[in-house]
């Protein structure tokens, strides 16, 4: 059984919109089934070969290509045959925009994409070939799909102070930063995102303090809790278990490696990174 990831950064003409390329290969020879960590970012996901099935929340097989959102709660993902998949790691604030899309439409874990524009771009994708090939596609892709220069707004900038802060300052500071209702906030961060300003800080939160424990031999909830900003301990455990579904004892000490490749946490560990 073979599973593993590259991961490329994207070039400087691109990264208003996408922040990462990622590729999941997968060469059968056994069941793999773990959980899709929720992440700050959205993803444009194409399969080339059988997707895989989501378990939980509800059972399904993915389609070949669709958009993955930011979620409050882990997904349990299950591989059974062999399948490449290509990732595009992109801003949500930034592809929901210039998409029209809103994405606090329910859904249970992905969005379909729009046949017309995505099939020929899967199309185009798969002929491709490799890695590197499809980044370049994806590249000329976006270039034509969105010519202009892109001016950040005022969700934007606040979706990125809650990334540059950890998650760890309270939306109340920033909005008052920003001067923002907090209805009015509450509504367009729904639709630019998919879920409100505290779920995001919450998610957020959990991902730094998972990237901290990589660093380290071996986790240390103490410390956890004063990085984190946690009341206690109690908090932490309430708030990680929310997120991945299993306490920080449970999840740090199981093996994480196909976790880590599906929730997109190994990109520094690749040797296939390039800018």
């Amino acid at each position: 059984m073979s599973f593993h990831a590259n991961y490329a950064l994207p070039s400087e003409d691109v990264q208003w919109l996408v922040k990462q390329y990622e590729e999941i290969r997968f060469a059968g020879g056994g069941d793999i089934q773990d959980k899709f960590i929720p992440r700050y970012d959205v993803s444009l996901v194409f399969h080339f070969g059988l997707p895989p099935v989501i378990l939980q929340p509800l059972a399904r097989r993915l389609p070949r290509f669709f958009l993955a959102p930011v979620i409050p709660c882990a997904n349990l993902i299950k591989l059974t045959e062999p399948d490449t998949t290509f990732v595009v790691v992109c801003k949500p604030t930034v592809l929901s925009r210039v998409a029209s899309a809103d994405l606090s439409l329910p859904c249970s874990a992905y969005y379909p994409l729009p046949e017309k524009v995505f099939a020929p771009l899967w199309q185009q994708l798969y002929k491709a070939g490799d890695f590197y090939s499809r980044i370049d596609a994806f590249t000329l892709f976006t270039r034509n799909w969105h010519t202009n220069d892109y001016a950040k707004d005022c969700i934007d900038r606040i979706y990125d102070e809650i990334l540059d802060t950890h998650g760890l300052l309270p939306v109340k500071e920033i909005l008052s930063r920003f001067g923002m209702n907090h209805r009015t906030l509450q509504r367009k961060f729904m639709k630019r995102i998919g879920v409100c300003p505290k779920t995001f800080a919450r998610i957020v939160r959990v991902n730094y303090l998972w990237d901290i424990s990589r660093i380290q031999s071996k986790a240390d909830y103490q410390d956890m809790v004063f990085k984190g900003k946690y009341y206690d301990q109690a908090h932490l455990i309430k708030d990680f278990k929310a997120i991945t579904g299993e306490t920080p004892a449970s999840f740090f000490r199981r093996d994480r490696y196909c976790v880590s490749i599906m929730s997109g946490k190994n990109a520094e560990l690749s040797a296939g990174l390039r800018q």
